[in-house]
């Protein structure tokens, strides 16, 4: 049933639904705030992929293995992103044949999410090819002559409702779901995504792998939609089932779109709590080399949490290593050779040339073992004075407001 017959048909009691649901969370709830944090990340290339998902894509890995393959482990899944191998294995060699083939995927499939490239029939049985190669069973292989990246030959049914378009009808009916996308694709994206991945699983379109390709696809189309991807936790498999099996009795969408944003909420709870870390750097007694702290205290009347690092922020190193951010954000005065109260981002192979020296440890030798696992970024205020016993001079303290606002807003990073 397309999603024009689905609303014709549950327009009034979806609206019910969901204004009760909405009745449930706060006006900016958890899930509004992981979406807002996902656009403030700006992931617009490959290396922006890597740095925000370098461990979500291990733990997604391993958890849409493990919900169809119990011999799947998290440390062999690990092993096989990071190392490329697993040393004295002795499971069955199926359990790594697919998480090496979780890894290809993502490296295949994270330069057409960076070009937000359309999710098209044809590479969806790209993924299939990627993610089923060498997995096929001889019954499946020989006997029926099914093969990855080939939709399925033979009737297979799925489910208590035996679910499943007929061979023949695979091709036609995804082109139908992924037209139903681009018609309506400026709505709320997590209710098409749902959509899509239950109507995905309803044409069950292969012999063996529709989870996995069905789950890889889902992220695949929120994330070049600007959406924060997801893991279906393995533990969470008895409600994921449930929510499937409501669409294909009904048709509805609201148990599995329920289920799908509460799995965003899952996914990236712990990232929201520890996304940014602000770091206000200088010296009180000289002037305006006090900016840092003066923007550490205006956040901090706001309620929104940064730290004073004074002159010594080498004493705050330990807080890196016991619980690392996403992001680091250092605010400091900076001789960049701009008019007192101007500001800009500085990037680390320069911090040694534009910030005085009156803090302890230089921050290039502070920050150089985190460059590679925490996004760093060092905002410098140009100084108008760094005299002993000196005030902080009204042009500076604007622009300790203004870095303030930035800060609060999100809108620093489009410095």
């Amino acid at each position: 049933m397309s999603i024009d017959r689905l609303n014709q048909n549950r327009v009034r009691r979806d609206t019910i639904k969901l204004k009760n649901m909405s009745k449930e969370v706060s006006a900016v709830d958890k899930y509004e705030k992981i979406v807002a944090m996902w656009k403030q990340f700006h992931v617009n290339t490959s290396a922006d992929i890597d740095l925000r998902l370098n461990n979500f894509r291990i733990l997604f890995a391993y958890n849409s293995g493990k919900i169809e393959n119990e011999a799947i482990t998290y440390h062999d899944t690990r092993e096989i992103f990071e190392n490329g191998r697993i040393l004295n294995f002795t499971g069955d060699p199926r359990a790594v044949f697919e998480q090496e083939n979780q890894r290809l995927c993502y490296e295949f499939l994270k330069d057409k999410i960076a070009a937000k490239e359309t999710l098209t029939v044809a590479l969806i049985k790209e993924i299939h090819a990627i993610l089923t190669s060498g997995t096929y069973d001889e019954r499946r292989y020989i006997a029926q002559g099914e093969r990855p990246g080939q939709f399925k030959k033979h009737d297979y049914v799925i489910g208590r409702e035996e679910v499943g378009s007929l061979p023949e009808d695979v091709e036609s009916d995804l082109h139908e779901l992924l037209d139903e996308l681009e018609e309506y694709k400026d709505r709320d994206i997590l209710k098409i995504a749902s959509y899509y991945h239950a109507r995905f699983e309803y044409i069950h379109p292969f012999a063996d792998g529709n989870g996995r390709v069905g789950r890889t696809s889902l992220n695949y189309y929120l994330m070049i939609q600007d959406h924060p991807p997801m893991i279906i936790f393995d533990e969470d498999k008895a409600g994921y089932y449930s929510a499937l099996e409501a669409y294909d009795q009904s048709e509805s969408l609201e148990a599995i779109y329920k289920f799908l944003r509460h799995e965003i909420e899952h996914t990236w709870e712990k990232t929201l709590e520890r996304r940014l870390l602000v770091w206000g750097v200088g010296n009180v007694l000289m002037g305006d080399d006090a900016v840092g702290c003066e923007v550490v205290r205006l956040l901090n009347e706001r309620e929104i949490s940064a730290t004073d690092c004074g002159t010594t922020p080498e004493n705050y190193i330990s807080t890196l290593k016991k619980n690392p951010p996403l992001t680091l954000l250092i605010v400091d005065a900076a001789d960049m050779g701009l008019q007192p109260g101007e500001f800009g981002v500085i990037t680390l192979d320069k911090l040694d040339a534009v910030f005085e020296s009156s803090h302890g440890v230089p921050l290039s030798v502070l920050l150089a073992p985190f460059e590679n696992s925490i996004e760093i970024t060092v905002i410098g205020i140009q100084p108008l004075s760094l005299a002993l016993g000196a005030p902080l001079s009204k042009t500076v303290a604007n622009a300790a407001r203004n870095i303030a606002n930035l800060i609060v807003s999100g809108e620093w990073r489009a410095l």
